[in-house]
């Protein structure tokens, strides 16, 4: 995957951690007002939304891991170029 492709998929990522995040924690408070619990937990009831923002959590560090690898070999590649390059002009003056 090229790398604009990962930012393309890391910011949709983010926004649908985002996205559950917010939808659990107002159906957090939701349930909260109807058991009268302060955690506001009843069972199961908002465990799979929850579940899909750990999941989004995890895709957001993955594609981070992989950009900041990308990032690292392209740098790695031009200080390779530019050592190259270095030499080849200081032996072409000689």
């Amino acid at each position: 995957m090229t790398k604009p492709q990962l930012r393309s998929k890391l910011e949709r990522s983010r926004k649908l951690r985002d996205k559950y995040r917010d939808l659990f924690r107002r159906q957090r408070l939701a349930l909260r007002t109807e058991v009268g619990s302060k955690a506001g937990t009843k069972g199961n009831a908002n465990e799979r939304t929850r579940q899909k923002e750990e999941i989004m959590a995890e895709v957001v560090a993955k594609f981070e891991e992989r950009i900041a690898q990308i990032e690292l070999d392209e740098d790695m590649e031009f200080a390779e170029a530019s050592e190259g390059k270095g030499m080849a002009d200081a032996s072409a003056q000689h």
